[in-house]
């Protein structure tokens, strides 16, 4: 419940084109419709693509994998505040 209210509902338009898989895309544009920080993904066909990496960092989305993103946050949370 904590989750939901804090929450925005998003719904992708299907515009987006920038993988070979449309599952792939659909994530991703909601993540820029949503302005999410990061993606985080398991998948290489995002997790590695560089262009993608790109351009998606040039729109304020950070494109990391798993164990990146559980080190930015272990770093975060060693740091004080």
């Amino acid at each position: 419940m904590m989750i939901q209210a804090g929450a925005n509902v998003i719904t992708p338009t299907g515009q987006l084109q920038v993988c070979r898989d449309a599952t792939d895309d659909l994530v991703l544009e909601t993540s820029l419709l949503g302005r999410a920080k990061y993606v985080v993904s398991r998948d290489a066909d995002v997790t590695r693509d560089l262009s993608l990496i790109r351009l998606f960092r040039e729109r304020g989305v950070r494109i990391v994998t798993v164990d990146q993103f559980l080190r930015l946050l272990a770093a975060k949370r060693r740091r004080p505040e």
